[in-house]
């Protein structure tokens, strides 16, 4: 599975999760692969998901409802 997070904002986003020693910075546009333990990590993050339902950030390569 090719995990990757898009900003799909017209602003920079940032991203840190110092808890798995995560930190990007995602230019309007930009797509960064990220690991499946990675992922996992991030979705327990409430800021990282808010970006998610905020419409900031899109996830690709993982099935709906999962």
């Amino acid at each position: 599975m090719s995990i990757r997070i898009k900003n799909i904002s017209t602003n920079l986003v940032s991203l840190y999760a110092p808890n798995i020693h995560f930190n990007r910075e995602l230019m309007p546009g930009r797509e960064i692969p990220v690991s499946e333990e990675e992922y996992e990590e991030l979705t327990f993050d409430t800021g990282f998901m808010s970006l998610v339902n905020g419409h900031y950030l899109k996830i690709l390569g993982v099935e709906e409802g999962q």
